[in-house]
């Protein structure tokens, strides 16, 4: 079957929807992927790709990889059931599928265990589709979600998002297309945590809430030449304070004991 039939045949069979298979064999058809390798073109086609169930026995799965360098495109054949996803051709029958316990599929697909999934035991887990059911099918780990056919680990803060379900921190939105930790909280590594007010514990200024604020001595404090503002965690400036600036700092690391002390005798 050459690629001009073989694209014709995905067409019509995009057209009628799907028709049963012999052998449940599911084809993913997308464009080539351009610069890579063969696993990890088939990867990306399965997130963006459209899958199909093949009509009949007699058809299966070929990868197209292109060479960015030169511009050619090359079929790669198959050798295992597995290597058959993500792909614009098709092999002749029996050229696939030929070893049954490596045959795997993409989400929400039916399966046994985690290596009956295409990305089996990472970001894909084989669990039952719903509570008591003894079907069992391959969907999204707990840190990832679905795209297409696979599954995407979600971001930690700081890190590139399309939407808030692709942050991993229930505290982060997707904003401006990078995860981004809700008000009121900060990025402390890979999460958000919350800001503290003046005189608790911290690690870094940016965990420290209000303004003009730092983290001095392991403890929220005014920053220097700023005092409290009554009944909240901000500081204002303090323009009648005319001390040293090693005055001002022995000041706030001493505000910044009391403050800790008062904490934990309270």
């Amino acid at each position: 079957m050459d690629s001009s039939v073989c694209a014709d045949f995905f067409m019509l069979i995009s057209l009628s929807f799907l028709f049963s298979s012999t052998d449940g064999l599911i084809c993913y058809s997308c464009d080539a992927t351009f610069g890579t390798t063969q696993p990890v073109a088939n990867i990306d086609c399965l997130a963006v790709g459209l899958n199909i169930t093949c009509p009949t026995n007699q058809n299966r799965c070929f990868s197209k990889h292109a060479i960015m360098e030169t511009g050619a495109v090359v079929d790669k054949g198959c050798t295992q059931s597995d290597q058959c996803l993500g792909t614009t051709l098709c092999c002749n029958a029996d050229f696939c599928n030929s070893d049954l316990p490596r045959t795997v599929t993409g989400y929400g697909r039916t399966c046994t265990d985690a290596q009956g999934c295409v990305q089996g035991g990472r970001e894909m887990i084989c669990v039952p589709e719903a509570p008591g059911s003894r079907i069992r099918r391959c969907l999204c780990a707990e840190d990832s979600y679905q795209k297409g056919s696979i599954c995407k680990r979600k971001s930690f803060p700081g890190l590139p998002c399309e939407l808030t379900r692709h942050c991993l921190d229930v505290n982060s939105t997707c904003i401006s297309d990078v995860c981004t930790c809700n008000e009121g909280m900060f990025t402390d590594v890979n999460k958000c945590s919350r800001k503290m007010g003046l005189g608790f514990p911290c690690n870094v200024s940016e965990g420290c809430l209000g303004e003009n604020t730092a983290c001095t001595a392991g403890a929220c404090a005014c920053e220097f030449g700023f005092i409290a503002i009554n009944g909240t965690d901000s500081c204002s400036g303090f323009e009648t304070y005319h001390g040293s600036w090693d005055l001002r700092l022995c000041a706030a690391v001493l505000y910044a004991i009391l403050m800790r002390w008062s904490i934990y005798q309270s």
